[in-house]
C-alpha cells in the first residue's frame, strides 16, 4: 500500500485524511508541521512530526506529501512547502473525489479536488490547487498554481487564471476574463473585467475593486 503524510494539523487536514482513508488505496504514515506549531503527539490516532526531520523518518521513495495549507497569506505557504517537498525528493500527493467531472486536458500534481467539481473540456489545471466542492470551470479555461477556489464558484470559457488567487464563496468569473496572480474576489462577487496582480473585488453589481492589497485581506 502507498504511504503519505499529511502537511497540517487543522481541521481541514483531518477531513483530507478521511477522504484519503474512505476513497484511495493509501495509508496516512502521519502529520507533519513545523515543530513550533505541534500541540498534540497525535491526530485521529497518528502520529504528529515535526517537518523539520521529516526526511530522518519517512523516505522520499516510499512517501508522498498532502498540502493542506489553506488561503491565508493568498495560498503562499501552501506554495512554499510543496516546492520544499519536492526540492527534497517526495513527490505531491493529490486528492480527487470520485464523484468530481473531469474533463478537461491536464491535472497537475498536489491539487485537492472535492465532491460535484465540474472541470469542462479542454481546462487545464496546473499545481497545487484547492478546489472545494459545486466549483465549476468552463471549457478551454487554464488555472495555474496555487489558487483558492471556495465551493461553488462558477468559472467561465476561455478564463485565465495566474497564481495564488483566491475565488470566494458562489463568485462568478465571466468568460474570457484574465485574473492575474495574486487576485481575490470576494464571496459572491462577479469579476467582468480583466484584473491587476493583488486586485480586490468585493460583491456589487459588478465586482467591485477595492484600493486594498489582496495580501492585507487573507493574512
Amino acid at each position: 500500500m502507498k504511504k503519505c503524510i499529511i502537511f497540517g494539523n487543522h481541521s481541514f487536514s483531518e477531513l483530507m485524511c478521511e477522504y484519503i482513508e474512505n476513497y484511495m488505496d493509501i495509508r496516512v504514515e502521519a502529520f507533519t508541521v513545523n515543530s513550533s506549531y505541534i500541540n498534540c503527539k497525535k491526530i485521529m490516532g497518528i502520529d504528529v512530526v515535526p517537518y523539520e526531520n521529516l526526511k530522518e523518518s519517512y523516505s522520499p521513495k516510499e512517501t508522498s506529501i498532502l498540502v493542506t495549507s489553506g488561503y491565508r497569506g493568498m495560498s503562499e505557504l501552501r506554495k512554499r512547502i510543496s516546492l520544499e517537498v519536492l526540492e527534497m525528493g517526495y513527490s505531491l500527493q493529490s486528492f480527487i473525489h470520485p464523484s468530481a467531472n473531469l474533463y478537461g486536458d491536464r491535472i497537475g500534481q498536489g491539487n485537492i479536488i472535492l465532491e460535484n467539481v465540474i472541470i469542462g473540456k479542454h481546462v487545464c489545471i496546473g499545481d497545487g490547487n484547492i478546489l472545494w466542492n459545486g466549483v465549476n470551470i468552463s471549457h478551454h479555461s487554464i488555472i495555474n498554481n496555487y489558487n483558492f477556489l471556495a465551493p461553488s464558484c462558477v468559472i467561465g470559457g476561455r478564463v485565465h487564471m495566474g497564481d495564488n488567487c483566491f475565488c470566494g464563496l458562489n463568485s462568478t468569473i465571466k468568460g474570457g476574463i484574465n485574473v492575474e496572480n495574486y487576485t481575490l474576489i470576494g464571496a459572491s462577487a462577479y469579476l467582468d473585467r480583466d484584473s491587476k496582480e493583488y486586485d480586490v473585488y468585493v460583491p456589487g453589481v459588478r465586482g467591485e475593486l477595492q484600493n486594498k492589497n489582496s495580501l492585507e485581506m487573507l493574512r
